[in-house]
């Protein structure tokens, strides 16, 4: 009688260990699915509920979710726009979780003025608010490190870009790469007088903020320009791309490299993510 009671006994427990740890395992679940659903929401509430918007979450181990600690947040994004990155740091003392990288995958994305075709950020070492994420599901970011990004743009996309920026200075716009060269035709207003320009140039980043020609050959109506001309030319066209003013990215992103392709121009630098008021910045481009 006393063996058959032990043996009941032991069953109990191995089976309320099993339940416990089955219940462990659908809350780890239940609370994974609700940050994924939250971070999602907020994706898509930064981007205007534009386009289509997912968000995958990795916790850091088996239970990391209870501790706060995340892996990796990875947010896909397609066909949506913005006007500034929605990032921002607001530093405070509190209890933090943390996220190990913080990752962008968007195509087809608008940027202010600038269709993009690729955009890639990767940011590493995140702390956020854990008060804010349990309560009031907001991802709140405190901290972070200093990541990399990479922006893609098609010839499409810069010819939209510029036909904006130089409105009034160039019309018919087409835009096309070689290796690395820009090539440039339309038609261009000087003095007045509207005629046909061709461009072929090189292009370089300086101080991490501009992208200009270099060495261009310019021809208006088939004809070399003097260098008076040329000079006019370059000093209306250059920078073609101002990352803060044009871009609104003031704080975020540092271009290290340019390449251009046989069919886009790739940006790759450091991102970091600023302190709230740093974060926005007042572009000269809008919708």
């Amino acid at each position: 009688m006393t063996r058959c009671k032990r043996r009941i006994s032991v069953d109990d427990t191995l089976a309320g260990l099993a339940l416990g740890f089955f219940g462990l395992i659908l809350l780890h679940g239940s609370l994974e699915q609700r940050s994924r659903h939250n971070a999602e929401r907020q994706a898509r509430e930064a981007f205007g509920n534009t386009g289509t918007v997912s968000v995958k979450v990795a916790p850091r181990g088996m239970f990391g979710l209870y501790a706060g600690q995340i892996s990796t947040v990875d947010v896909y994004g397609k066909g949506v726009q913005t006007d500034r990155l929605p990032f921002a740091l607001y530093p405070k003392r509190g209890t933090f979780g943390t996220i190990g990288r913080l990752r962008l995958h968007l195509t087809d994305f608008r940027l202010i003025g600038l269709p993009i075709r690729r955009f890639e950020v990767d940011v590493p070492r995140l702390e956020y608010d854990l008060s804010h994420a349990l309560f009031q599901d907001r991802l709140v970011l405190r901290k972070s490190g200093v990541g990399t990004a990479t922006v893609e743009v098609d010839a499409e996309g810069l010819r939209t870009f510029l036909l904006r920026k130089y409105r009034g200075l160039l019309g018919e716009v087409r835009v096309s790469f070689a290796p690395s060269q820009l090539n440039l035709r339309g038609s261009a207003s000087l003095l007045g007088i509207a005629a046909p320009i061709s461009a072929n140039a090189a292009l370089t980043v300086r101080d991490g903020r501009y992208v200009d020609f270099v060495n261009p050959s310019f021809f208006l109506n088939e004809r070399p320009v003097s260098d008076q001309i040329r000079s006019l030319l370059l000093m209306r066209l250059n920078p073609i791309l101002d990352i803060e003013d044009d871009l609104g990215l003031r704080g975020f992103f540092r271009i290290t490299h340019l390449e251009i392709g046989a069919d886009s121009l790739r940006l790759t630098g450091t991102i970091t993510v600023p302190e709230g008021e740093q974060a926005i910045a007042t572009p000269k481009l809008k919708d």
